[in-house]
């Protein structure tokens, strides 16, 4: 069928849909990733833990109520990077989001693990891990890091800030980054800090500092404003 619609009521059974129906709906609209501040991976001896925590995978859902413990295979010789993921699975046989930690190449390779994301099974990395023969010796954290994980902002971070579509002038203010969507935050200091992100709520970078004077010059201290242009 080349259109694709909902959602209607059913009548007698004939609209009934799947979990596939539901979060395709959503797929545009929520990046994975974990939300700011949770799922954070510490250790110590060859255990690791993963704090509490939300996150999304590709639309669906976890939520780690408790801090979770996992065990980590000892390096026999040298040091290896194993991966700390987050691991969707929609097999029949299967359908859950589970915590695991996936090893990488043994030495002399000494390669991190690729993230599977095809077919049934889609994984973001929390952490990467550096293992030694006895412990694990390093976390480097990786949920900030869109390629792998990526934080995601839930709509509670824009609470008490003001909204405001740009004027024509604004908007051609912004010069080069005026096809990028825009988000201005005002920190609780003061401080002007400017994020430029085409997908991820909160998503930000050197470019979006960059356009701190013209925002100041613009007038729009302290606002969030999307990039569109306003007739007049």
């Amino acid at each position: 069928m080349a259109i694709l619609y909902g959602f209607f009521d059913s009548i007698e059974g004939d609209r009934l849909y799947s979990a596939e129906d539901l979060t395709g709906y959503f797929l545009r609209l929520i990046p994975s990733g974990v939300l700011a501040g949770g799922l954070e991976v510490t250790a110590s001896g060859l255990t690791v833990s993963v704090s509490k925590g939300r996150g999304f995978l590709r639309t669906r859902w976890v939520n780690v109520t408790e801090p979770e413990t996992l065990e980590v295979a000892a390096c026999t010789s040298g040091v290896r990077q194993d991966r700390v993921v987050l691991r969707l699975n929609t097999l029949d046989a299967v359908r859950s989001i589970s915590l695991a930690v996936k090893q990488g190449t043994p030495p002399p390779d000494y390669a991190p693990p690729a993230l599977t994301r095809n077919g049934p099974v889609y994984e973001i990395s929390l952490a990467r891990l550096i293992v030694g023969t006895e412990s694990v010796l390093s976390v480097i954290d990786e949920r900030e890091d869109n390629d792998l994980c990526g934080i995601v902002q839930g709509f509670d971070a824009f609470d008490g800030m003001r909204f405001k579509r740009l004027t024509r002038a604004e908007y051609d203010a912004l010069g080069s980054y005026s096809n990028l969507v825009l988000y201005v935050v005002e920190e609780t200091n003061g401080d002007i800090t400017a994020y430029i992100g085409t997908s991820r709520l909160g998503g930000g970078g050197v470019e979006g500092l960059a356009v701190v004077s013209s925002l100041n010059t613009s007038g729009l201290n302290g606002e969030i404003g999307t990039a569109t242009r306003e007739d007049s």
